[in-house]
């Protein structure tokens, strides 16, 4: 649980998050339950989609536990990849590569499928780019990246409290 903490709190680069929360702390206090059951949601559904595609595509199990990982930031990607033994280059690989594809889907999905509220729109960002995306919900507007900042904190915090099971997978 410390390394939580010094996640959230410790770093420099998590300040310039927990600001605009606190600002936006209403909005946040109003919405927290769907943004927490969606969040849970969306990275059981992504280790699941990634395991499977994994198992399908015949992937070493070096990739598999890597991929397992990369629905979450970076920091905690990394944290959680010792659990199944998933070599932290390729997950770090994953997960940037999963934040730009993101960010880069989002602005299309957004484009196909017109989402009119602030709430869908940050969570989308947060949840599918990470910190990438947390930068172009902010571009969207204030709230967005508020949004997209809990939802990638939240989805942090899910896959460290899902991160034992992981390493139960087989791989």
């Amino acid at each position: 649980m410390t390394h939580l903490y010094d996640f959230l709190f410790a770093d420099a680069a998590a300040r310039p998050i927990a600001v605009p929360i606190f600002e936006y702390r209403q909005l946040l206090r109003k919405h927290w339950l769907s943004l927490s059951v969606g969040v849970t949601v969306g990275i059981l559904v992504a280790v699941g989609g990634s395991l499977m595609l994994a198992k399908l595509l015949h992937l070493s199990p070096e990739l598999q536990r890597s991929l397992a990982t990369r629905s979450v930031s970076t920091p905690f990607a990394l944290a959680v990849s010792d659990k199944p033994h998933a070599p932290k280059d390729l997950t770090a690989l994953f997960v940037i590569a999963t934040g730009v594809v993101g960010m880069l889907f989002g602005e299309i999905v957004l484009a196909f499928v017109p989402l009119r509220s602030r709430l869908a729109r940050g969570a989308l960002f947060g949840a599918a780019a990470h910190g990438v995306g947390t930068a172009k919900a902010r571009e969207l507007g204030g709230e967005e990246g508020v949004i997209a900042s809990l939802t990638m904190m939240i989805a942090g915090v899910v896959m460290v409290l899902l991160a034992p099971a992981l390493a139960s997978l087989p791989f």
